[in-house]
């Protein structure tokens, strides 16, 4: 089906009937093509221009300034993140980011770091696409290593700290666990994992009011109720979500003894995870 029409009349659904009637077409995906006097309203939708399936090289060029405009605190996140790792950084230390993408995070702990020569950051991406923006985006700086793998089938060599930044989230749920207990057994004692996710709510009506915000969060910056919609469905049995507790239950099963949210953007929130010395 090419698209649909809709035809509506104000006279007859009343002021506060038609705003509402427009509201929630436009959630839906229709556009006000034509009014005629007040009399009628007629509302189209043409199919979404997202690709059903989502895929990060198809987004890799714009990568970064889509997911400013699509995820609050996006940059707040990694000023954070930045600064907790200083506590955690000796000057040979080793950093892994998992779902590095372009490398965004990478150039501004690295240029946090300016003063740690021997500093190694291994940044792990599974889009071709991503790596190679990666790379090029390093400006030659010696310390960072892009590679295309898996976070699944990697084994992390011994390091001081591990980044996840709205990663494991894209992950099979039945792969996680094994994850993030390799990532616990990667980590030197008093290594720090950072983890941040999107999650979902423990009831459907606190659910329910964490899209609806978040889908006005993207409409502010700029995408329309069709793209925001697209988008969503793309998403569908990509991303998966597990709540608050559940992602807190999977680091201590792990072996974290200390976890502590750190940052949270309804429906986003941020851990830090330590693993004990000794």
């Amino acid at each position: 089906m090419r698209g649909l029409v809709l035809e509506a009349h104000p006279g007859r659904l009343g002021p506060e009937k038609t705003k509402t009637l427009g509201e929630w077409l436009a959630r839906a995906g229709f556009v006000l093509r034509r009014e005629e006097h007040e009399r009628y309203l007629y509302f189209s939708r043409e199919p979404a221009e997202l690709p059903a399936t989502w895929s990060f090289d198809r987004v890799a060029n714009h990568f970064e300034d889509h997911i400013e405009r699509s995820l609050p605190g996006y940059r707040d996140g990694h000023d954070l993140i930045c600064r907790a790792m200083d506590s955690f950084l000796r000057d040979d230390s080793r950093v892994y980011e998992l779902g590095c993408a372009t490398g965004a995070l990478a150039r501004a702990i690295l240029a946090r770091q300016a003063d740690r020569p021997g500093l190694r950051y291994v940044g792990i991406d599974t889009s071709e696409r991503m790596v190679e923006i990666a790379r090029r985006r390093s400006d030659g700086d010696v310390r960072a290593e892009y590679r295309v793998a898996d976070a699944a089938e990697t084994v992390l060599e011994p390091c001081s700290v591990v980044v996840s930044y709205y990663t494991l989230q894209f992950v099979p749920l039945r792969h996680r666990g094994r994850i993030v207990l390799r990532i616990y057994d990667g980590l030197e004692p008093g290594g720090a994992f950072f983890l941040f996710e999107k999650v979902r709510q423990d009831d459907t009506e606190r659910e329910v009011m964490a899209a609806e915000w978040l889908h006005r969060f993207k409409r502010d910056r700029g995408f329309s109720w069709a793209e925001i919609r697209a988008k969503d469905r793309a998403l569908e049995g990509v991303l998966e979500t597990q709540t608050a507790g559940e992602n807190e239950a999977m680091l201590r099963d792990a072996g974290f003894d200390t976890v502590v949210p750190i940052a949270q953007w309804i429906p986003f929130q941020g851990w830090l995870a330590i693993r004990h010395r000794g």
